[in-house]
């Protein structure tokens, strides 16, 4: 803790870690001005947290790795006062899988149990689809075959090594067989009744989940990094769309296909991206991103990004919470660029990024970020003056007008939230979220 800390105790963030960014959380800390701690999480991944299956949840539990990030949540809350930090003011943030997870946190019991935290900053969160008990015992028994086992006693008592490779395996075999989409996760969190009851998306819907303060946001464009630069044609994405829902008669990504047009999602949009000349100039492209490539970035975006962010935000709202969601269309503009400006781990402390795409940092800008995650994990309200930093005020998402914060590279808004559509209604109460029907509200 700083020297210069106050002698009152410390807002305590637990960041959950998704995808291939751990941070340490270093330039929130320093512009918090000695008022929070950072604590980041550390939880078991693929097959070691989330093998699924009969015989896993008759001899142990499926969601181990939800299990694993519930557990450090309590040790913060028995232990983080032995640092400065305050038990009663953890808030959870994550971004991507881990954005994902700060959800499943939330519904995990139904929210029956007293959770571990007192507010939560899901950012850009993955729902990837749950898929239901006889897709999980088929995973189940492509692991025990790419790792040479017959039991799950086996598999506890093989290598590391032995379950890296089966894992690798699995993977590559279970791609082939179009088990799951190009860019989603194999490996991931089920509905097994207990842990999970349900399907988030059921469980917002209905206020089975964790009452507390939430601040949300997600990227322009989610669907890009994740879907396929050699995508050429609408057969591809009808049978890309088929792995994602395991849609065997193919009737609802047909339909989810005419709520895309190309008429309307094509080419045309790759102009407001910042990375795409990048992308040309570099070399990556063997030939121009094609219009289907535009469509299934859209669709894939919208059904595991953006519409499950309008869906949170307004579920918290209609309950009873403060909810605030943020449209991020500053610098790359993809999935999980807001990191660049908030972690300075990830990136220097101006947002500036210096890998394979370079672009320059908007030092106000990265500030003015962290102000908002700041003043919200201090106050649970972005527009608080938790670390002094003057900036643009952040609506409250209602139902009415449901009002997000646009952020550009220059300029920050109030806009209509772009997620209020058709599309994303369609989406959430449908097979999109891999649950059956959702009753619409």
């Amino acid at each position: 803790m700083s020297s210069s800390a106050p002698a009152d105790t410390l807002q305590t963030p637990g960041y959950i870690s998704g995808g291939q960014i751990a941070s340490t959380g270093d330039s929130l800390v320093g512009q918090s001005n000695g008022t929070m701690i950072f604590v980041g999480l550390q939880y078991r991944l693929g097959p070691l947290g989330f093998l699924s299956g009969n015989d896993v949840k008759k001899d142990g539990t499926a969601n181990a790795g939800l299990l694993d990030q519930r557990m450090a949540l309590k040790w913060i809350r028995s232990n983080i006062h032995i640092f400065g930090g305050d038990p009663n003011r953890v808030t959870i943030s994550g971004g991507s899988a881990g954005g994902g997870s700060v959800t499943m946190q939330m519904v995990m019991y139904g929210g029956s149990e007293e959770a571990p935290f007192q507010a939560a900053i899901p950012e850009f969160p993955w729902w990837t689809p749950l898929y239901d008990n006889g897709w999980q015992q088929q995973q189940y028994r492509e692991f025990l075959r790419a790792a040479r086992c017959s039991s799950l006693k086996c598999l506890r008592d093989a290598s590391l090594s032995r379950i890296r490779s089966a894992t690798e395996t699995a993977f590559r075999t279970a791609y082939h067989h179009k088990d799951y989409a190009f860019g989603t996760f194999y490996w991931g969190p089920v509905v097994d009744g207990h842990v999970i009851p349900d399907h988030p998306a059921r469980q917002f819907r209905n206020g089975h989940f964790t009452k507390v303060p939430v601040m949300t946001y997600r990227n322009f464009d989610e669907g890009f990094l994740f879907t396929n630069f050699s995508l050429a044609s609408e057969s591809e994405v009808m049978s890309d769309l088929t792995s994602l829902w395991h849609d065997s008669d193919g009737f609802f990504a047909e339909t989810v296909s005419m709520l895309y047009p190309t008429s309307l999602y094509n080419r045309t949009h790759l102009d407001a991206l910042t990375i795409y000349p990048e992308v040309r100039e570099a070399g990556i492209l063997e030939s121009p991103l094609s219009d289907s490539f535009v469509k299934r970035s859209a669709i894939i975006g919208d059904a595991l990004v953006n519409c499950p962010t309008r869906h949170i935000a307004r579920s918290v709202f209609k309950h009873g919470q403060p909810a605030y969601k943020l449209v991020f269309d500053a610098g790359y503009q993809f999935h999980g660029t807001t990191d660049y400006y908030l972690y300075s781990s990830v990136t220097n402390a101006d947002g500036s990024n210096g890998g394979d795409f370079s672009f320059p940092g908007n030092a106000t800008l990265a500030k003015i970020m962290r102000g908002y995650y700041i003043s919200f994990a201090l106050n649970h309200d972005p527009n608080g003056d938790g670390d002094k930093t003057a900036k643009p005020l952040w609506p409250k998402y209602q139902e009415e007008d449901s009002e997000v914060l646009w952020v550009g590279y220059t300029d920050i808004e109030g806009r209509a939230d772009p997620d209020n559509s058709a599309n994303c209604q369609f989406l959430l109460n449908t097979r999109g979220t891999n649950c059956g029907l959702v009753e619409d509200w």
